[in-house]
């Protein structure tokens, strides 16, 4: 249930709209209530780009049939939805996390739907936030405790064997999946 929350709520969480409902993109969310398919148009940027050239060549404007395509998309429910779902409705389940979203975010502006749509699928950000990648991905505490227990006696093993490899004992025994240092230079024993 938590990651059918996560991609549900996904563009509310990164504030690129205020409301599930509100996002432009693909989104199971509105057949995952009613069941009803849904219609998407796709466009084709390469065939767009070579429309684009023919009709100016051409000296007329370009046939957006030329290069979108729709399709019909249906989502089956999930089997085992209403025993996840404890007596609430998914509505609810999803309102509550965008709430819960919304309150974390202190209610900040959101991009919003009219942006998005005008947005170049083309365009890079001027200014990109950007955070180290976690060494281990988790939401347990206990498994992440369990990496870096494990990844500092990994590091701790192999500086060990690194030091001595460099001294000129050869032989030295490092850790799985590491590679011996190259030896540029020997330290003095």
């Amino acid at each position: 249930m938590e990651a059918l929350l996560y991609i549900v709520t996904n563009p509310v969480k990164h504030q690129l709209v205020d409301r599930v409902q509100n996002w432009p993109g693909l989104n199971s969310y509105q057949q995952m209530l009613d069941g009803k398919p849904r219609a998407y148009e796709f466009v084709s940027y390469t065939k767009k780009a070579a429309e684009l050239k023919l009709a100016t060549s051409e000296n007329r404007l370009p046939k957006p049939e030329a290069y979108t395509t729709r399709h019909e998309l249906k989502i089956s429910p999930l089997p085992s939805l209403d025993k996840l779902l404890q007596g609430q409705t998914f509505a609810q389940l999803v309102d509550e996390r965008v709430a819960e979203l919304r309150q974390r975010q202190n209610n900040a502006r959101v991009l919003g739907r009219k942006n998005i749509l005008r947005q170049s699928p083309f365009s890079v950000p001027e200014n990109v936030s950007r955070t180290p990648r976690p060494m281990c991905y988790t939401k347990c505490l206990e498994a992440m405790k369990i990496f870096r227990q494990t990844y500092n006696a990994w590091s701790a093993a192999y500086f060990e064997a690194s030091k001595k490899f460099r001294r000129g004992f050869l032989d030295a025994i490092f850790p799985p999946e590491s590679m011996k240092p190259p030896l540029l230079y020997m330290i003095p024993a």
